[in-house]
């Protein structure tokens, strides 16, 4: 692979890496917004999304690369995406690529080129060893692949490094092959531009630009032919037009897996698929049960958000559970006779996302439950608060139950002494007096209500007002209106693939009372992606 790439790896990356990364122009000129700004008022700075670029995530690539060419054998090896960003909208914008996945992109395009081309003429789309093959090849095939159309300059390289590779290799098929390969390399296709057009004032994103935002936020995956046809004819520069594309896709079967990842990346349910517990602790855990609950918790998304278009706010106390074989043993609960949601007994503490096994089993220490772990998560993700962290020299490792000396206590008893000391308590403070809430369930989720021969005590206090178990934290949390304003926070970072821009503030002063009002996930999102904001780069960070 490695001595095939290198015989003319300098044309190919020349035509791969250099070009209009801005979305260029139009064949024969214009740019592909088409003609100036004249109908969205510029934003006010604070509320304009920052242009730049950003990297497709593993997903994204592997979506689009399944899209664009049917059944190919995918690359399994490319670079992971930001592991420190709750989204992956905001860690495609700060990941870098290391020379080795420079490589591992290299090779993939290769693979990619040379399986999709596998069928000669017919999958080139022309003969070969026609004069303008070449040139509708390089626009066809490049338009799908950039997202927009290629301009005059841009058609002209490719077809060179057809007919150079074709020259020097003897093999007009391994011309084409070399100038997919190039196409799938640029950064044309690897990113997604997001710089806009016009002038001071009067900047708005492309037609194009907007529909891979678009497609990408939604399906995570490259616009389909309806989607690229609007961009084409320069409707998604306007708020019409780009409505009726967002109310197509938001109801489409595509965009649902977009929709509920939202919901599993603020969950952390990726932490699902390499979880590890400690076997003597819980000998019940395996990969089958650990996607036994991400199903569950995707399932109760899916039927909450989507299906019925209920208040997101029910997701804190549903009292349903989606089990099968794996989860029923795990919740005590008799196994389900057909496939759909199960009632939870009304004495059953579990009830809503926070107390389903993914999360709880997520939050928590391989070989224990974590209090501290899931009151920051609670601070964090559905409050908004910044959580510092400990202090230098600090041991913060609580060691687990099995190392503990003297009479039996429970881990909030632990926990208790922990933050006698004053420069633990600054924090653990905080966090675990919401933490202690989750107690009666343990580090894979499992129900108890005594930890070593110990009664469990979960009641606390969230800002000053009291609960005694988790079912009136959640009641709390579902009161509070700082919980809504958070969701408006973490749907806008989503959704601009940027973390505490100073326009939050504005977006959930805008959208926030509404959306008390009426929390419907998808009118929050819509109204987003139809703002004039959403359409209007600001400078770059």
């Amino acid at each position: 692979m490695r001595r095939r790439c290198s015989i003319s790896l300098a044309l190919v990356l020349a035509a791969g890496c250099t070009g209009a990364i801005d979305g260029g122009s139009k064949p024969g000129g214009g740019p592909p917004g088409g003609g100036p700004p004249t109908e969205t008022p510029a934003p006010a700075p604070a509320s304009a999304v920052p242009s730049g670029l950003r990297r497709l995530t593993r997903a994204q690539y592997l979506n689009t690369v399944r899209d664009l060419f049917g059944a190919v054998q995918l690359p399994g090896d490319l670079d992971r995406d930001d592991p420190e960003a709750v989204f992956s909208s905001v860690g495609g914008y700060r990941i870098t690529t290391s020379p080795a996945g420079v490589l591992k992109y290299e090779d993939a395009a290769y693979a990619i080129a040379h399986q999709a081309l596998a069928g000669g003429n017919g999958a080139v789309g022309c003969d070969v060893q026609q004069a303008g093959c070449a040139a509708t090849f390089v626009k066809s095939v490049g338009r799908r692949v950039w997202r927009r159309p290629l301009t005059d300059v841009e058609v002209a390289r490719y077809v060179k490094v057809i007919n150079d590779v074709s020259k020097l290799l003897g093999s007009p098929d391994a011309g084409f092959e070399h100038a997919l390969a190039g196409l799938l390399q640029s950064p044309n296709f690897l990113y997604l531009p997001e710089i806009g057009e016009g002038g001071p004032g009067r900047t708005r994103f492309t037609s194009h630009e907007m529909a891979s935002r678009v497609s990408y936020l939604l399906t995570d995956s490259a616009p389909d032919a309806e989607l690229s046809a609007a961009a084409d004819r320069s409707e998604l520069v306007t708020a019409a037009g780009l409505r009726t594309q967002l109310e197509r896709l938001l109801g489409s079967p595509r965009a649902r897996g977009s929709l509920i990842g939202f919901f599993g990346q603020l969950l952390d349910l990726d932490q699902l698929d390499d979880l590890s517990k400690d076997p003597d602790v819980y000998p019940q855990g395996s990969p089958a049960l650990y996607a036994a609950m991400r199903t569950e918790t995707e399932r109760l998304i899916e039927e909450t958000t989507l299906t019925r278009r209920a208040s997101l706010l029910d997701l804190f106390d549903l009292r349903q559970a989606f089990i099968g074989p794996e989860l029923a043993k795990l919740y005590g609960l008799p196994a389900p006779a057909g496939s759909g949601p199960v009632a939870l007994p009304p004495a059953s503490e579990r009830g809503g996302v926070l107390t389903t096994a993914a999360w709880l089993a997520v939050q928590a220490k391989p070989y224990s439950s974590s209090p501290t772990l899931r009151g920051v998560w609670v601070r964090e993700r559905m409050l908004c608060e910044d959580v510092p962290p400990p202090p230098p020299n600090v041991n913060n490792v609580l060691p687990p139950p099995s190392d503990r000396t003297g009479a039996p206590r429970t881990t909030r008893q632990v926990l208790e002494d922990h933050r006698r000391d004053p420069q633990c308590n600054a924090c653990h403070g905080i966090f675990d007096p919401v933490g202690v809430a989750f107690e009666r369930f343990d580090g894979i989720g499992a129900h108890r209500t005594s930890e070593g021969g110990q009664p469990i005590d979960t009641s606390g206090a969230l800002d000053g007002k009291s609960y005694r178990d988790v079912g009136e934290l959640l009641a709390l949390l579902k009161a509070d209106p700082r919980v809504t304003d958070c969701l408006v926070r973490q749907v806008y970072r989503a959704v601009t693939g940027h973390e505490r821009l100073t326009g939050e503030d504005e977006v959930v002063k805008a959208l926030g009372p509404g959306f008390k009002a009426r929390p419907d996930f998808r009118d929050l999102l819509g109204q987003m992606v139809g703002s004039d904001w959403y359409r209007a780069p600001g400078a770059p960070l």
